[in-house]
């Protein structure tokens, strides 16, 4: 009977174990740095040279074909958009990741796409390598 009891545990006890399938952990330097919060960004004018609402915003990753996490509007600051920010840090290559940043002109229905190279990975903070402060619209 205890034979039966200890081989049921036993049963019990490998069914409930398998391979953890998760990412594989990049294991970044050890390094100093400030508790800044960084963020890309972007303002949007329109034809006349003032900051404009957009619709349809989007910031993908040309590598991973993925959205960007936390991009967006800017509360408050009417034409200002999040590219990435440090919570993209890891989502975005040590080297730098192509960004593709799309919107519409409500107004006049034009859609504009640019693109940003943005280093993330290791690295302290969000760094822009390339890529327009501004954009504006021609219609």
């Amino acid at each position: 009977m205890k034979t039966y009891f200890f081989l049921l545990i036993a049963i019990v006890l490998f069914a409930g174990c398998h391979k953890n399938e998760t990412k594989p952990v990049v294991a970044c330097e050890p390094m100093a740095c400030t508790l800044n919060f960084a963020s890309v960004t972007v303002k949007f004018l329109d034809k006349d040279g003032n900051a404009t609402a957009v619709t349809d915003f989007t910031s993908v990753n040309a590598r991973t074909k993925t959205k960007v996490p936390y991009s967006g509007a800017n509360q408050g600051y009417v034409g200002y958009y999040t590219v990435a920010n440090d919570s993209n840090l890891k989502d975005i290559a040590q080297d730098g990741d192509v960004v593709i940043v799309t919107a519409k002109n409500p107004a006049s229905g034009q859609t504009l796409s640019t693109t940003f190279k943005i280093a993330g990975g290791c690295r302290c903070h969000i760094e822009k390598l390339s890529g327009p402060a501004e954009v504006q619209f021609t219609k």
